[in-house]
């Protein structure tokens, strides 16, 4: 299987850094809501198309791990998943 192969994802611009340059020095839910459209443009679209090209080969590795790009999900309920294999 050929990973380096991109289907989806293309890279992040300029603009991505540029957010989180701003981010850097406004780092406030108030300018982040204000932002929230650039982040979701920039960051976070290019994150998930990052994360379905991985997808296989990180399946590959682990096929217990979560691959699917999801949003609002709690680190915690991440962690609880990899707590029941540890003994």
């Amino acid at each position: 299987m050929n990973y380096l192969q991109a289907k989806y994802f293309n890279g992040f611009t300029p603009a991505a850094l540029d957010f989180l340059r701003n981010l850097q020095k406004n780092n406030n839910k108030a300018w982040f809501e204000k932002n929230k459209s650039i982040y979701q443009r920039v960051l976070l679209k290019p994150m998930q198309a990052l994360v379905m090209d991985l997808q296989d080969m990180m399946s590959d590795i682990d096929p217990y791990i979560e691959t699917r790009p999801l949003i609002n999900r709690a680190i915690s309920s991440i962690y609880s998943r990899y707590s029941l294999f540890q003994g």
